[in-house]
C-alpha cells in the first residue's frame, strides 16, 4: 500500500490559496499539451509539497481537471493504476472533460461511490477533493485530498491508497447492552386441584367385604409435577393427594428418569398408589407400587408456554393412568400456573388359591391454580 502524507512545515512562508492551486493546475496541463512529462512532474512534486499550506476548501473543477491529466500520463507511461486518479476526477466532477487518450481511456467507466459511513465529529468542518463532508467517507484508490478545519486551524493531507484519518473520526461509543434474559422453560409446579371423583369397590366376597361402596363426587386436592432436564437425561416427579368428600383419600406418586429434552421426553420410573378395602369387620389400607412410563413436553406460545405430560403403569395386581397440563408466563423464577390435573387407578385382589374376590376403582380430574418454577435452558 502506498500512503501519501503530506506533512510539510508551515512556515510563515508557506502559502497557498485557490487562485495559487489553479495556476499549479494550469502549469501542469500546459506541460502535458506540449507533451512535457517532466515540466508535468516538477509541478505535480511543487503542488504535493504546497498543499498542506492550503487553508481554504480545495478547488474541486481544478482538482478534477488535473487528476484526468494526471491519469492520461500514467496510461500513457504504463503504471497500473492508471484509472485511480481518473475515478476520483469522475467522483468530484462526472461532467470533467476526458475526451483524450485512446479509446481505453475515453471510454472509462466509473465505479459507484460507496455509500457514507458514521457522522463525523460536528467540532471540525471535513472536506473530500473540496466536497464538504458531514459522513465519514469510503477512501479508496486516489490521489485524495482531504481536509479538516478546526477552528482557524486547517489540516489538508494528500492519500493515495490510503484510508480516511482515524484522529479525525468521531470516537466509538459501545453502548452497554444489558445481557437479555435467557429463556427459560417449567421445572416444577404446585398446585391445588379442585374437581370431582370417585372410588368404588366391587366383591365376589360379600362375606368379606363390603359388596359395593361407591363414593363420587367433589374433590379437593394438591399435586406437584415437574422434572430437571440437564441434558438429554434427567429426573421427573408428579404426585398427588385428593380427598374425595364422599371416599377415602387417594395418594398416588410417580418418579424417574427422563430421556429427551425440554420439547419432547420419555418418562421411565416407579409409581405408587394407595387404596382402602372396606371389609365387613373395617377398613384397611394397601400400597402397591407399579412400573411407570410416559412423555412430557413443552410449547413455547410467545411469553407464555404450555408444558405437561401423560403416562401410566400396569401390573396384574395394579393399573394406572394419570395427565397433567400447565399454561405458564415467563419472565420471573416463580409465577402463577393454571392447568388441569387428572388420573384413574385400578387395584385387582385375588385369594391365595387364584380366584378373583375384589376390584376398586378410582379416578379424580380438576382444575388447578399454583406456582410454577421456572429455571434456565
Amino acid at each position: 500500500m502506498i500512503a501519501i502524507w503530506v506533512q510539510a512545515s508551515l512556515a510563515a512562508d508557506c502559502q497557498l490559496d485557490a487562485k495559487g492551486f489553479e495556476e499549479l493546475v494550469s502549469r501542469a496541463n500546459d506541460a502535458l499539451d506540449r507533451d512535457d512529462p517532466v515540466g508535468h512532474g516538477a509541478t505535480w512534486r511543487e503542488m504535493q509539497e504546497r498543499l498542506p499550506c492550503l487553508r481554504e476548501p480545495l478547488p474541486a473543477s481544478s482538482w478534477a481537471s488535473f487528476l484526468v491529466g494526471l491519469a492520461l500520463l500514467e496510461r500513457t507511461v504504463g503504471l497500473p493504476n492508471w484509472s485511480q486518479p481518473l475515478q476520483v476526477a469522475t467522483e468530484v466532477d462526472p461532467k470533467v472533460p476526458r475526451d483524450v487518450g485512446d479509446d481505453a481511456f475515453r471510454k472509462f467507466a466509473p465505479v459507484a461511490i460507496p455509500a457514507p459511513g458514521p457522522a463525523l465529529p460536528t467540532d471540525a468542518g471535513y472536506f473530500l477533493d473540496g466536497r464538504a463532508l458531514e459522513r465519514e467517507p469510503t477512501v479508496t484508490g486516489g490521489p485524495h485530498v482531504v481536509q479538516r478545519q478546526k477552528g482557524a486551524t486547517w489540516t489538508t493531507l494528500l492519500l493515495r491508497d490510503a484510508p480516511f484519518p482515524a484522529d479525525w473520526k468521531a470516537a466509538v461509543v459501545v453502548a452497554e447492552v444489558p445481557e437479555p434474559a435467557g429463556e427459560t422453560e417449567l421445572v416444577g409446579v404446585l398446585w391445588a386441584v379442585g374437581g370431582a371423583g370417585a372410588a368404588t369397590q366391587q366383591t365376589d366376597a360379600a362375606a368379606r367385604f363390603v359388596p359395593s361402596t361407591e363414593g363420587a363426587g367433589a374433590m379437593v386436592g394438591v399435586a406437584t409435577h415437574g422434572g430437571i432436564q440437564p441434558g438429554l437425561a434427567g429426573a421427573f416427579w408428579d404426585g398427588g393427594l385428593a380427598v374425595h368428600l364422599q371416599a377415602p383419600l387417594d395418594l398416588h406418586a410417580n418418579a424417574g428418569i427422563a430421556l429427551g429434552g425440554a420439547t419432547v421426553a420419555v418418562q421411565v420410573g416407579a409409581g405408587l398408589g394407595t387404596a382402602r378395602i372396606e371389609q365387613t369387620d373395617g377398613g384397611q389400607g394397601v400400597v402397591l407400587v407399579r412400573p411407570h412410563v410416559g412423555v412430557s413436553g413443552g410449547l413455547p406460545l410467545g411469553d407464555w408456554s404450555l408444558d405437561g405430560a401423560v403416562g401410566g403403569g400396569w401390573i396384574p395386581a395394579s393399573s394406572a393412568a394419570s395427565g397433567w397440563a400447565a399454561l405458564s408466563r415467563g419472565g420471573g423464577p416463580v409465577g402463577p400456573v393454571f392447568g388441569l390435573d387428572g388420573g384413574f387407578a385400578s387395584y385387582h385382589f385375588d385369594e391365595e388359591g387364584g380366584s378373583h374376590v375384589l376390584d376398586v376403582t378410582q379416578w379424580w380430574a380438576g382444575a388447578t391454580v399454583g406456582v410454577g418454577l421456572r429455571g434456565g435452558r
